[in-house]
């Protein structure tokens, strides 16, 4: 058998070096004890077997059944502990099982309720749609009544509108009416100055008539006046001191004012005779 563990801590605390060889692990192969002054090799499957030296640091291997009894022992001990550690393992296990089902359940816990607030939520949006849709009809309802408004206000302001065309054109035909009368009016009062007017020319007219009349009536008396006081020629057979023509050698002349109405104003065919006029 091999050095023991326990062996090989003595031989290290005794201040010996321990190395083993080119081969892995301490059990069934050589091993190099070497101490500070003395290098001591050989085969370590022994049953009792001392290892000795004359001088200081001497150490001695104990039996190998106490060895064995220690290496059985710490091979209880090591399979204990390897199935406590087993245990312990399967232990970590199941507890990591139990964390692992617990995380499960939570996560499931946590779908659970991520499903349940997306519910909520789609709830909420549903509430909030139908919400939305409720006012949206609200909103067209008031605008149907709006607009309905609308054309009634629209309707009436037609009809008052028309009422108001009608009465302006009531309004036009009772100017049109008042400006006809106006105007017959105005004729009429034309009418009537033009008749004033033709009545003041007749008057007028009278009037100068009148005046020219008398204007010849006055001129006849005074032209008889001057006739009487000019000199004349006298007839054939009648004496110088003849003051009025009593004849004339073709015919008989005519009066006076008959020759001025006559518009008699040239001489006479008889040299010496021509009427005068003022």
């Amino acid at each position: 058998m091999g050095l023991h563990g326990s062996q090989i801590g003595r031989l290290r605390h005794a201040g010996i070096q321990v190395r083993h060889d080119q081969h892995s692990g301490y059990m069934h192969h050589k091993f190099a004890i070497v101490d500070r002054r003395m290098l001591i090799t050989g085969s370590l499957n022994w049953t009792t077997q001392a290892i000795q030296s004359n001088r200081e640091n001497v150490l001695v291997v104990e039996d190998a059944e106490e060895e064995e009894e220690e290496e059985e022992e710490e091979e209880e001990e090591e399979e204990e502990e390897e199935e406590e550690e087993e245990e312990e393992e399967e232990e970590e296990e199941e507890e990591e099982e139990e964390e692992e089902e617990e995380e499960e359940e939570e996560e499931e816990e946590e779908e659970e309720e991520e499903e349940e607030e997306e519910e909520e939520e789609e709830e909420e949006e549903e509430e909030e749609e139908e919400e939305e849709e409720e006012e949206e009809e609200e909103e067209e309802e008031e605008e149907e009544e709006e607009e309905e408004e609308e054309e009634e206000e629209e309707e009436e302001e037609e009809e008052e509108e028309e009422e108001e065309e009608e009465e302006e054109e009531e309004e036009e035909e009772e100017e049109e009416e008042e400006e006809e009368e106006e105007e017959e009016e105005e004729e009429e009062e034309e009418e009537e100055e033009e008749e004033e007017e033709e009545e003041e020319e007749e008057e007028e007219e009278e009037e100068e008539e009148e005046e020219e009349e008398e204007e010849e009536e006055e001129e006849e008396e005074e032209e008889e006046e001057d006739v009487l006081l000019e000199p004349v020629t006298p007839c054939k057979g009648r004496a110088m001191t003849m003051t009025r023509p009593m004849c004339h050698p073709k015919s008989m002349l005519p009066p006076m004012a008959s020759a001025r109405r006559s518009g008699l104003t040239t001489d006479l065919e008889q040299p010496g005779m021509k009427w005068l006029e003022r």
